[in-house]
């Protein structure tokens, strides 16, 4: 799938045509919408073909990290969409033990070929190949904060 463009609204502000990017970034803008998605049919070429770094966010809309975790990549997103590919990875309901019987199979599928046991799972690659990961959504004792730091860190200095 290819990347996606802005989106936003062209304002009319004191007589001049103005385009309102920032509406992709707002609260309502669905992680789908802001990133490359990724499946096993093309992390292939879009994840370890990138040339540089993509970063791939591995979640799920049944776990109740989602907002907490979402709000952190938007903005990410938005600050750093011309140095990073970003990437996100949605495990669909056969990952989710109230609803699947057959769970246990899925989950050591997706662990042996990404290395996630656990959502949310940020996996940051430089040139295809995996070389950091950050396991978990910001808590009472790992802040959005120190997530921030750790991926900008990478971002800015690998």
């Amino acid at each position: 799938m290819k990347r996606r463009g802005f989106i936003g609204k062209v304002l009319k502000f004191g007589g001049a045509l103005v385009f309102a990017p920032k509406l992709l970034f707002g609260a309502d803008a669905k992680i789908s919408d802001i990133t490359t998605v990724v499946n096993d049919y093309n992390f292939s070429k879009e994840v370890y073909g990138c040339k540089g770094k993509a970063i791939v966010l591995f979640y799920s809309n049944w776990e109740s990290y989602s907002p907490t975790i979402f709000q952190l990549y938007r903005w990410l997103v938005s600050e750093y969409r011309d140095k990073v590919k970003f990437c996100s990875y949605e495990l669909d309901d056969s990952y989710n033990p109230k609803v699947n019987a057959n769970w246990k199979e899925n989950w050591a599928v997706i662990k042996e070929k990404y290395g996630v046991d656990l959502l949310p799972v940020t996996n940051m690659y430089l040139d295809g190949g995996l070389v950091y990961r950050v396991r978990g959504s910001p808590t009472e004792k790992v802040p959005e904060q120190e997530i921030r730091k750790i991926i900008v860190k990478w971002i800015e200095n690998q």
